[in-house]
């Protein structure tokens, strides 16, 4: 386990995927995602915030309303 409480396999996969939503977000803007992103995405990997807390975050940079007044 690591210290946020998530496996190490875990941990491995959300890293794989946000290297991926990364990359893609590149090859489709040409604008890699700023440092602040890249700390909070981090932050998730890290098991220090969780899916539905990073959704919300995620949500808000985007423009979007939260979740609850979306449906």
């Amino acid at each position: 386990m690591t210290d946020g409480g998530i496996s190490d396999e875990e941990k491995a996969r959300r890293l794989e995927a946000w290297e991926s939503a990364s990359w893609n977000q590149f090859l489709s803007s040409g604008i890699p995602f700023s440092a602040d992103a890249q700390a909070r995405a981090m932050r998730w990997v890290n098991g220090e915030v969780t899916r539905a807390e990073r959704a919300s975050e995620l949500r808000a940079v985007l423009g979007l309303p939260p979740a609850s007044e979306a449906e």
